[in-house]
């Protein structure tokens, strides 16, 4: 069976951004889903769609990931936790695409094949509204939706951002 999304030299790692949550809870891709935390179904969604590097970033690391990754990681399918945006630079090349997403968005599986397909650079916003309060506030006049597609050197510089 073809993959979704071709492989070849030049497709996006995704990076997957797991947020600090709210204190004393679990953040919402560890918390149960069917069985399993939701960043399960989130990687097995890439995996089939023929996605073959996912790099988690957390910025600790909940004793649910290590378990996820041994799990779902073997040949055509590798994941890395990142800790760092240094630990990044070690996944790509400047000219390789990365596709960032929140896991706290999930993406049905003919946008995502979409977005994931897309050449060039995008960032996903929705307009300053209340019902967007919980996205990340990008400008005054926007929120980051939780998808963006950027470059590969973009990604590498971002190791020389002092962390906090």
């Amino acid at each position: 069976m073809a993959s979704i999304v071709e492989q070849e030299a030049s497709s996006p790692l995704v990076l997957l951004c797991v947020g600090g949550g709210v204190e004393g809870a679990p953040h919402p891709a560890f918390q149960s889903m069917l069985g399993k935390p939701f960043l399960f179904h989130q990687l097995k969604q890439l995996e089939r769609l023929g996605v073959s590097k996912v790099a988690v970033s957390v910025e600790s690391v909940p004793p649910a990931l290590p378990t996820i990754v041994e799990q779902l990681d073997r040949p055509g399918f590798n994941i890395r936790i990142l800790r760092t945006p240094a630990d990044l630079t070690a996944l790509v090349t400047d000219s390789q695409p990365v596709f960032v997403k929140s896991a706290d968005v999930q993406v049905s599986d003919d946008i995502l094949v979409g977005l994931l397909q897309r050449t060039g650079r995008f960032v996903t916003r929705l307009p300053e509204q209340p019902e967007h309060s919980a996205f990340e506030r990008i400008d005054l006049a926007s929120r980051w939706a939780g998808l963006a597609m950027i470059d590969g050197m973009i990604a590498r510089q971002a190791s020389v951002i002092p962390e906090g």
